[in-house]
């Protein structure tokens, strides 16, 4: 059975205002699209060695503009992604 991940609503959120700040700033390509879809790809193949472990099943990831917060359900197979947020640099 094949891993899946699950945006939340507060997750995209935070991506969303990453992404805004960011060409408010005047990145014009933010990376946040790029940061999404290599987290995704990390997710698919092996969710629990992404990022560093916090307290039980949650972990935090670094990748590109954006840190994010998640859970790895390993009976269901799924990522959960919480939260998003912009990392605070270019």
């Amino acid at each position: 059975m094949n891993w899946r991940s699950v945006w939340s609503a507060p997750a995209v959120a935070g991506m969303t205002e990453a992404h805004l700040e960011l060409r408010r700033l005047g990145v014009a390509d933010t990376g946040v699209a790029a940061a999404v879809a290599e987290l995704d790809r990390q997710f698919l193949r092996n969710p629990a060695e992404v990022g560093e472990s916090r307290a039980g099943n949650e972990r935090v990831a670094f990748e590109g503009p954006l840190v994010v917060h998640f859970e790895v359900h390993e009976d269901e197979r799924v990522v959960v992604v919480n939260s998003a947020w912009w990392r605070g640099r270019v």
